[in-house]
């Protein structure tokens, strides 16, 4: 899943700062009853030790824990869908039912998205302080049991 900010003047920035790395692994899972779950995390094997399982064993490092909690992002809730025509809309997702922090549980987030086909989400996110957006691009794994397969 490749993602890129872009700057309202048409600069490209680069991303390496975001947690999740310059191209994070994932999952977004839409429901037909309305709910999403999304887990989205780093491949840098840096941000990844092989050392540590579940459960937490007393002789793990805390600190490569701390490295695997860094580089995660994981939320669930609700969503529901504002169509602006076949290709674009505004996703609404929240409140937030469940996150690996906290404070985010509760809260709601609307993120633009566009569909390249049956097979691509284009997510836009944002940041109105800086002027930048900020393009998550999801790929379908396979064909979906709504496709009848």
């Amino acid at each position: 899943m490749p993602s890129v900010s872009i700057s309202d003047n048409g600069t490209v920035h680069n991303i390496s700062h975001i947690p999740t790395g310059e191209n994070p692994a994932g999952i977004v899972h839409y429901t037909t009853t309305g709910y999403t779950s999304i887990n989205i995390m780093s491949t840098k094997p840096e941000d990844r030790p092989l050392s540590i399982d579940y459960p937490y064993n007393e002789n793990d490092s805390l600190l490569d824990w701390a490295k695997v909690g860094r580089h995660i992002m994981t939320y669930c809730g609700p969503v529901s869908v504002n169509e602006w025509n076949s290709t674009h809309g505004t996703l609404t997702i929240g409140p937030m039912l469940n996150s690996h922090l906290p404070r985010w549980i509760g809260t709601s987030w609307e993120r633009n998205y566009t569909l390249f086909g049956r097979d691509t989400l284009r997510l836009s996110v944002r940041n109105d302080p800086a002027n930048i957006t900020t393009y998550l691009f999801w790929e379908r794994l396979g064909p979906s049991w709504l496709d009848g397969a």
